[in-house]
């Protein structure tokens, strides 16, 4: 019976992960996006515009939230690593008792 909720844990990692990645993507074309926005706002020349398109860039940088997904999305793997070698042991011995 706890297999089981041991298969549930693992494909609730397993999910988690798979979005971890997607958001991870997503992320990237987004700091594409940043960029070529930034690089668009030093072609304008009155200084009040400026300093605001500059303080949108700053208050836009993503760059701790990308961190802390590479952060969690390795901890992720390594908790499903470590849950499959776990039910793998677990599965092979219980295939051994008489």
């Amino acid at each position: 019976m706890y297999v089981y909720l041991w298969y549930v844990v693992l494909l609730v990692t397993l999910v988690i992960t798979i979005m971890l990645v997607v958001y991870m993507m997503r992320l990237s074309a987004l700091g594409v996006v940043r960029t070529a926005f930034m690089t668009n706002a030093e072609c304008i020349t009155d200084t009040d515009w400026k300093t605001v398109f500059a303080s949108i860039g700053t208050a836009t940088d993503l760059g701790s939230v990308k961190t802390w997904m590479t952060v969690f999305l390795i901890l992720f793997l390594l908790c499903f690593v470590v849950g499959v070698c776990v039910l793998y042991y677990v599965t092979t011995e219980i295939a051994k008792c008489p």
